[in-house]
């Protein structure tokens, strides 16, 4: 029997509540554990009446209080089980792998535990007893695989999010859409439903979401204005980017958020440009234009018809460029430029550096 399941996977199959047992819920996404709590409910063979639940918080919980809640009769009596949950279980786990391992062997007749925790090692003894026994839920970006590597199933994500915006709010999501919540939201589940019920107040059940409506809502004005920064900037239009980076100075958004913006946008030059090396021998004009469709540029916002030009204006030599600026910014402004107005002259100068002529060596 498969005992690790990914939360995308618990609607399809879910593991046995109504019986004693281990279930470890793991991953970075708070939000995805929480979500997988909800969904393991008891079966129709034990209601919600039946089964008694604790929650213990990890970071503060001694063995003691777990032992003690384990092996406590249910306030409902009978044979009705427990289900304990503790939360924030990564310390408690660390500080009592042993004694961990000795309770899960000798196992406990009353209680259903789940552990919640943000990383699970797969090579300690009491995972491999849990692969074996027990129910392991992941519970964060799903993976897949690239070549010899795991990379982000983000198609998976996207294929969830519609489904979960449709089945819980009655949006409609186009995959344009939900690709640029995916960006906004920096693929963080908590946030995502968050602006999936903002999305919720301006949209009637079953209407199409644009996703320009999307950048609007989710982004706000901040958004909207830094996408025009980065335009501005890469047609080499200096004077109108500064103008806009002054708004956004003024209304007190932070360098590093700017730069987290700025980062991921000008990024796609570069992917284009490599996967524009890596491409089959065909026209040059289809090959850039091929790379530039892999690439994530919008078409909603006219970046896919406006990336050609602006690849040719910048130039090999400066897109091949644009990792080492972003790192060397990136590190000024945790660094030597943490101050507001520090800040501003590093997120200013590279802005100027995107919008300099192809021959200036600036």
């Amino acid at each position: 029997m498969d005992r690790l399941l990914h939360v995308f996977d618990l609607e399809k199959s879910t593991p046995p509540v109504n019986q004693p047992g281990v279930l470890v819920l793991s991953g970075k996404q708070a939000w995805l554990r929480q979500y997988a709590l909800k969904l393991l409910r008891p079966t129709s063979e034990m209601s919600d009446d039946d089964f008694s639940q604790i929650v213990l918080d990890g970071e503060v919980a001694q063995w003691p209080d777990l032992l003690d809640e384990l092996t406590a009769n249910s306030l409902f009596g009978g044979s009705s089980l427990k289900r304990l949950t503790m939360t924030n279980a990564d310390v408690f786990v660390s500080a009592n792998r042993e004694r961990l391992e000795t309770l899960f062997e000798k196992g406990f007749k009353r209680s259903v535990l789940y552990l919640s925790v943000e990383q699970w090692l797969g090579t300690t003894r009491l995972a491999k007893w849990v692969n074996q026994h027990a129910w392991r839920i992941e519970c964060d970006i799903p993976t897949r695989l690239a070549g010899n590597k795991k990379v982000d199933d983000i198609a998976r994500v996207v294929q969830w999010v519609r489904q979960r915006a449709f089945k819980s709010y009655g949006l409609k999501l186009a995959e344009p859409a939900v690709q640029l919540l995916l960006e906004l939201t920096k693929t963080d589940f908590g946030r995502i439903e968050q602006e999936l019920c903002k999305l919720s107040l301006y949209f009637k059940p079953n209407e199409d979401v644009p996703p320009e409506r999307v950048q609007e809502i989710v982004g706000g004005w901040q958004m909207q204005t830094m996408f025009q920064v980065i335009d501005a900037a890469v047609d080499g239009q200096a004077s109108k980017a500064f103008k806009l980076l002054d708004q956004l100075f003024q209304s007190g958004e932070h360098p590093l958020a700017m730069l987290g913006q700025l980062g991921w946008s000008i990024r796609r030059y570069a992917v284009a440009l490599e996967i524009y090396d890596r491409g089959p021998r065909q026209p040059a004009s289809a090959m850039l234009k091929q790379a530039i469709d892999q690439a994530g540029f919008f078409a909603f916002r006219g970046e896919v018809a406006a990336a050609e030009p602006r690849v040719r204006r910048l130039g090999r030599k400066r897109i091949g460029e644009i990792y080492n600026h972003l790192m060397v910014t990136d590190a000024a402004l945790k660094g030597s430029h943490s101050s507001d107005d520090r800040g501003r002259l590093a997120i200013e100068k590279l802005v100027l550096w995107l919008a300099a002529p192809a021959d200036s060596k600036s």
